[in-house]
C-alpha cells in the first residue's frame, strides 16, 4: 500500500491507483485525483467534455455524486454513488461520501453502515471514522461517537474534524 503523505500521480488516465480504496481522498489526505484538471473544471461548474474512459470508472461516478451532493441533488447523488461502488466494491470513499448523502438526509442507520462500510475496507481513513461520529450523535449515542472521534485522532492526531466532533458532545 502507498504512503498516504506521498503525492498522486495527476495525469488523466484509467489505471487504478495503488493504495485500496482511497481514490478520491484529496481533500482529506492532500493527495491529487489521478484526473484532476477536468475535475476542477467540473467543480467550478465549467462544462467540460471528459474522457471517455471514465463512463466506465467508478471514479467518475463518485465525482459526480459529490457535485450532486453540493447542489442538494440527494437522490441523484445517490445514485451516484450506488454506480460507483457497483463498479467497485471496494471503493472507501463512494460508501464514506453516500454515508454523507444518507446523513443529510436524516437516515443516520444507513449512513452508519455506509461509514462502517468504508472502514472495513479502509480502518485508516479518519473521514468515516468522524461521519460515523456524527450519525451517533445524531442518534444520541454520544458514547459510540466519542470512540470514533478518538479512533480518527488514533490514525490522524492532527485530523480537525475528530476535534471539532468531540467539542459538540
Amino acid at each position: 500500500m502507498s504512503n498516504l503523505s506521498s503525492p498522486r500521480n495527476s495525469s488523466a488516465t484509467c489505471e487504478k491507483p495503488d493504495a485500496a480504496g482511497v481514490r478520491g481522498a484529496s481533500r482529506h489526505f492532500g493527495l491529487a485525483p489521478r484526473s484532476l484538471a477536468p475535475w476542477r473544471c467540473l467543480f467550478l461548474g465549467i462544462a467540460i467534455v471528459l474522457p471517455a474512459c471514465h463512463a466506465r470508472d467508478a471514479e467518475y461516478y463518485a465525482y459526480r455524486g459529490e457535485v450532486r451532493l453540493t447542489k442538494g441533488e440527494h437522490d441523484k447523488a445517490i445514485a451516484d454513488f450506488n454506480e460507483a461502488i457497483r463498479l467497485d466494491r471496494d471503493y472507501a470513499y463512494a460508501y464514506d461520501r453516500r454515508g454523507i448523502v444518507w446523513q443529510d438526509m436524516g437516515e443516520y442507520d444507513e449512513a452508519i453502515i455506509d461509514y462502517s462500510e468504508a472502514l472495513r475496507i479502509y480502518p485508516r481513513y479518519p473521514p468515516a471514522y468522524c461521519g460515523r461520529g456524527h450519525a451517533w450523535a445524531k442518534k444520541g449515542d454520544y458514547d459510540k461517537a466519542a470512540s470514533d472521534y478518538n479512533r480518527a485522532l488514533a490514525v490522524d492526531p492532527k485530523y480537525a474534524p475528530a476535534y471539532e466532533g468531540l467539542s459538540w458532545l
